[in-house]
């Protein structure tokens, strides 16, 4: 339902991929204004005020995303804990848009991101009150990702 989307992280792809992007969140919201975007900034001022027809449409587009949290253990391993998020960008565990997990490894604190096919992790400046994971998508398969970690 959002007037105005920025497509970010342009930089990190080539020019089809963008412009496949902005093609597939306009057929969701067709009446946003998508625009392009490097580290949240894009060229050039925002235009004024949402479409016309927007207010009419509010309702029209809606996704459902299921979103799943975990408590971790602190004893994990960084090379499975790594392997389960390269397992679920693959949809190993149902199609998984967006996963997050601050994680106190074997070999120190962690943050994993993946956002759709993308996974990164790089270490994290002071330990982890608490490991946890989050996911996000469609058909998770809770049993299978509960039991993987």
């Amino acid at each position: 339902n959002s007037d105005v989307i920025l497509v970010n992280k342009t930089d990190l792809v080539d020019r089809d991929t963008t412009e496949r992007t902005i093609l597939a969140v306009e057929r969701i919201n067709p009446h946003a204004m998508v625009y392009p975007a490097v580290n949240c900034q894009m060229e050039g001022p925002l235009p004024e005020g949402p479409h016309p027809e927007r207010q009419a449409n509010m309702n029209e587009h809606h996704i459902h995303l299921e979103t799943i949290s975990f408590k971790l253990g602190d004893d994990v391993d960084i090379k499975s804990i790594s392997s389960f998020f390269r397992d679920m960008s693959a949809g190993r565990y149902g199609d998984i848009v967006r996963a997050k997990a601050l994680v106190n490894t074997l070999q120190g604190p962690f943050k994993f991101d993946l956002a759709f096919a993308n996974v990164q992790s790089v270490p994290f400046d002071k330990p982890v009150a608490g490991s946890r994971l989050v996911v996000i998508g469609n058909n998770l398969d809770r049993e299978a990702l509960s039991s993987a970690i």
